[in-house]
């Protein structure tokens, strides 16, 4: 039934039913349940590296044979079960035994056993094995395969007597107790071995205990919640809320001081005891926030203090200084803080770690000037599983282990003589993607915690795992590189039988081949079918325990390539990275990758190799976690028949022979190409030529047109110069006409009156019609008269233009004045109509030099222009119509706008360029003069700007007017 050898080289053999026989080489000696032996159904052995033998029966559980004496071990020793079917010793000298009923180890002293509920696959063990690093295996019946990874991991729950399963805080008494301050189950009390919790119906203030410290006399100080605080004497509970002083009954964080006061930091700042006195710190004081989670004292009795809201505060007793991003913090948001052994200051906030030596704290308390900044910051960029700092330990090797949203990171602390940290060396995460039991923490005080033996203790926030204890110096880990190999080659995503394409192969390892990568056995047509369709391919043979085909060429057709890879980590592949290159294919290596396979496209013909290492991310001693030597496999693609040699002697052949054709075709190309230019420059002469024409044409046409527009210059100068002349000699005698004709109206209205005093008669009412037609006559003579005078005064105008002076005058209340003055002049005279006039006067508008006096007469012309346009429209069109004026100004870079917008009837393009000539007028009968528009025009071109006339017909007319800021006036 079994078969071992002892360390003197004797073979021992087991029986069914008559114990075991050593040989020493020459003669068997048996031993029986007479001799001591545990029972006579010896199923295995094993043997210690002191040379003692194991004997695993049927039955009646283990012997230990030191080669003169029997010592037995059954179920009432701590033995899983009596049956047992495999004995192997480890690295560590540990015996394991796989038994019916589970695995047990004995460390020399006591059993220790495993089953399902400690992770076993099953608990029936028919074999153990161990690997290269150490790592037990064992064989299962109907659970596979399970390796024990080792102890450093266990986790309680409410199944082991925890209160609750969620923990926020944790304390080691004096005593060497453990007290964990859970949410919603109180305190629990762990001695080692058993839970003992404390709630509210012991006496305890609440059921969420936040914080816990022990005093210089052993009390235990509990915060909780929402209920306040306890006291803990070892036998009764005391309670402090708000009704005895505190400032909340929310309290998150409690530490001593060097001199004996209790410290609370709470959800409304700091409450500090000192015997019957309750002090407060919040941020009246100056504390930087409310919301404290954490606070650490110095040997001096300074505190700091943590505020989530705030930032990071320093009590020195009488003062408070305050540390936030300003000083290079690298968050507010401070959840955690950490005095290590040698005094630095750890910070953990919501966006990731600062640092504070002890060398840059004793500078920055001082007021120092320092060349850098006093924090040193860290984040997921430095190589954090997660920004969210929940909780900082020192570890007994100085290690310093965070506890952040995405599980422990655990890295070396400061090595620099001055404390400086560059770097997060030898960085090892523990979480659910390494294959620890740990995704987030909580964020209580001591969350996370190490006791005096070195042991870290974590509240995970999971009903699952919630406490779990890490001993982290008793990880296993691994001592030896991975071993690599491929496992598979596909042509175009489909594995082939390689053997297939050998015409010798061996008929069983195509058997194992078909059956173990297809599953079946084929057929000798199916065969045949793959050698057709794959025709072409060649090999040399097959190597390795997985078939990988060696010296291996494929056609250009088959030229997609798929290879799978792996390594003899079987329980945590995922803890395995690779790195791979195909050379010649390739520029670089790829990016560090979980997965086991690569795939390569459309490869060129050529030589190819294939390279590809990896490492293991997991725990690791030495070069273990370093990269493994490449192992390579090497591949050629042939070219496409339209690339290969006897294609390109084919090419070259077809090249020499077209050479003389292409020669004689190319020197006839040649000359014909000289011939079409010479053509062309003949064409391209007359062209310019004929250009040459049309320009000297439009020359001449220019010339004529410069000179109608000098001889209209010429008649309008001389126009303006007669007209000035005829107004001047018209002035005087219509100044009688106008004075007589006005005076002559006097006589008549005091003819009237004497007349009125005369008696009645016929002759009397012939008189009085005589003189109404008089009156009415000498009426139309003075109207008459007026309007002549107007006309000759326009024209004098016209001819004299403008005489002020240029002062810088505030245009928007000139426009204000003279469009409001227009307006009521509209609405004084006859038809007048309802105007809405809006005003976009841009502020601040800069003075502009103009002469106010002319400048006026462009706004009443522009404004009365537009009263008279939109009241024609308004005719036409009756009450649906609103007429509206805008004016607006803009100030540019260098110049002033005024812009003029009428939703009159607009201007017909044929007469819009005449619009500025004198005596144009498109008024009927006699309403206008024709001058007004021109008038206008010099006005502005006198003061150095320029008139544009936009319109569209039946929607709108727009005048704009540009002036320069800086004006140097002009004669119009």
């Amino acid at each position: 039934m079994a078969v071992g050898q002892d360390s003197l080289g004797n073979l021992y053999f087991g029986t069914n039913g008559a114990g075991m026989s050593r040989f020493d080489g020459k003669s068997f000696f048996t031993y029986t349940e007479v001799d001591g032996l545990a029972g006579n159904r010896v199923r295995s052995f094993g043997t210690s590296n002191n040379g003692t033998l194991w004997i695993g029966t049927i039955g009646n559980g283990v012997s230990r044979f030191d080669g003169k004496s029997f010592e037995n071990y059954t179920q009432k020793d701590g033995l899983a079960d009596n049956i047992v079917r495999a004995i192997q010793v480890d690295k560590s000298g540990q015996v394991w035994f796989g038994t019916e009923h589970g695995i047990s180890r004995f460390d020399g002293k006591k059993f220790v056993s495993y089953t399902r509920e400690q992770g076993l696959s099953a608990n029936s063990v028919l074999d153990i094995g161990i690997d290269q690093s150490g790592k037990v295996w064992f064989g299962t019946d109907g659970g596979g395969v399970s390796r024990f990874d080792g102890n450093s991991f266990t986790s309680f729950t409410m199944n082991q007597g925890l209160g609750a399963n969620i923990i926020l805080s944790t304390l080691e008494d004096r005593n060497g107790n453990l007290w964990f301050g859970t949410s919603g189950g109180g305190v629990s009390r762990f001695d080692g071995r058993d839970f003992t919790t404390f709630s509210l119906n012991q006496g305890l203030s609440g059921d969420i205990v936040y914080a816990m410290t022990e005093d210089q006399e052993g009390n235990i100080w509990l915060g909780t919640g929402g209920g306040g605080l306890s006291k803990f004497d070892g036998e009764r509970f005391a309670i402090y809320t708000s009704d005895q002083g505190l400032i909340s009954n929310e309290i998150y964080s409690i530490i001593q001081d060097a001199k004996g006061k209790l410290w609370l930091g709470t959800e409304n700042g700091v409450n500090i005891l000192d015997g019957n006195l309750i002090s407060y710190l919040g941020p009246d004081q100056g504390l930087a926030g409310t919301v404290v989670l954490s606070m650490q004292a110095e040997p001096d009795g300074s505190v700091w203090i943590a505020s989530v809201d705030g930032g990071l505060s320093y009590f020195d007793g009488e003062s408070i200084r305050n540390f936030t991003t300003e000083q290079g913090l690298i968050d507010n948001a401070v959840i955690q803080i950490e005095l290590d052994r040698k005094g630095n200051l750890w910070i953990g906030t919501e966006h990731g770690l600062s640092y504070l030596s002890k060398e840059s704290k004793k500078k920055l308390l001082a007021g120092e000037r320092m060349d850098e900044g006093p924090f040193e910051n860290f984040s997921t960029s430095n190589g954090l599983p997660d920004n969210v700092v929940l909780q900082i330990t020192e570890l007994n090797s100085e290690k310093i282990a965070l506890g952040t949203n995405l599980g422990i990171a655990i890295f070396d602390g400061p090595k620099d003589e001055n404390g400086k940290l560059k770097a997060l060396e030898n960085m090892e995460i523990f979480n659910s993607n390494s294959g620890y039991p740990v995704k987030d923490l909580t964020d209580g005080q001591n969350g996370m915690f190490v006791d005096k033996q070195g042991i870290l203790w974590a509240g995970t926030g999971s009903n699952k795992t919630a406490l779990v204890r890490f001993d982290y110096e008793a990880r296993l880990r691994n001592t030896e590189k991975p071993d690599l190999f491929l496992r598979q080659l596909r042509i175009n995503e489909e594995v082939l039988p390689w053997s297939v394409f050998l015409p010798n192969s061996n008929p069983a390892i195509q058997v194992f081949e078909e059956t173990a990568f297809l599953g079946r056995n084929l057929t000798q047509e199916e065969k045949e079918r793959i050698r057709e369709r794959f025709n072409g391919l060649e090999l040399d043979g097959i190597s390795g325990f997985f078939p990988i085909p060696e010296k291996l060429i494929l056609p250009y057709r088959h030229n997609h390539v798929n290879i799978d890879f792996g390594t003899n980590e079987i329980s945590k592949p995922f803890l395995v990275e690779y790195q791979y290159i195909l050379e010649g294919y390739d520029e670089e290596w790829s990016p560090i990758l979980k997965k086991t396979s690569a795939t390569f496209g459309n490869i060129l013909e050529g030589e190819y190799t294939f390279l590809v290492k990896a490492r293991f991310s997991g725990p690791s001693e030495g070069e273990a976690g370093e990269w493994t030597e490449p192992i390579a496999f090497s591949f050629t693609v042939l070219p496409p028949w339209y690339r290969t040699w006897w294609a390109y002697l084919f090419y070259s052949l077809a090249f020499l022979s077209l050479i003389y054709p292409v020669h004689r075709y190319q020197r006839n190309q040649t000359i014909k190409k000289e011939q079409e230019k010479a053509r062309e420059r003949e064409l391209q002469q007359a062209r310019e030529i004929e250009k040459a024409y049309s320009k000297l044409e439009i020359a001449h046409e220019n010339l004529k047109s410069t000179q109608a527009q000098l001889i209209q210059q010429e008649k309008l100068a001389s126009l303006g110069q007669l007209t000035a002349g005829i107004a001047h000699e018209i002035k005087n005698p219509l100044n009688f006409v106008n004075n007589f004709s006005g005076l002559s109206l006097e006589f008549m209205d005091e003819i009237d009156q004497e007349i009125e005093k005369m008696p009645e008669s016929e002759a009397l009412e012939n008189i009085k019609d005589l003189l109404a037609d008089i009156k009415t006559n000498l009426t139309k003579i003075k109207h008459h008269g007026g309007r002549a005078d107007g006309i000759v005064k326009s024209m004098l105008m016209h001819s004299r233009g403008s005489t002020g002076n240029m002062e810088p005058t505030d245009l928007n209340s000139l426009i204000e004045e003279y469009v409001n003055l227009s307006f009521h002049g509209m609405r004084a005279n006859k038809n007048p109509i309802n105007v809405e006039i809006a005003l976009d006067l841009e502020a601040n508008l800069p003075k502009v030099p103009i002469n106010s006096e002319d400048f006026s007469r462009v706004v009443l012309n522009l404004s009365k222009n537009a009263f008279d346009a939109m009241r024609d429209k308004l005719q036409k069109d009756g009450s649906a119509y609103k007429p509206k004026l805008s004016i607006k100004t803009v100030e540019k870079d260098h110049s002033i706008q005024l812009i003029f917008e009428d939703n009159g009837p607009g201007v017909p393009a044929e007469i819009k360029d005449k619009l500025l000539l004198p005596f144009f007028t498109t008024k009927k009968g006699t309403e206008g003069t024709g001058l007004g528009l021109s008038i206008t025009h010099d006005i502005i071109k006198a003061h150095s700007g320029s008139l544009e006339i936009d319109t569209q017909v039946g929607q709108w007319t727009r005048f704009t007017i540009t002036l320069p800021k800086t004006n140097t006036p002009q004669t119009p």
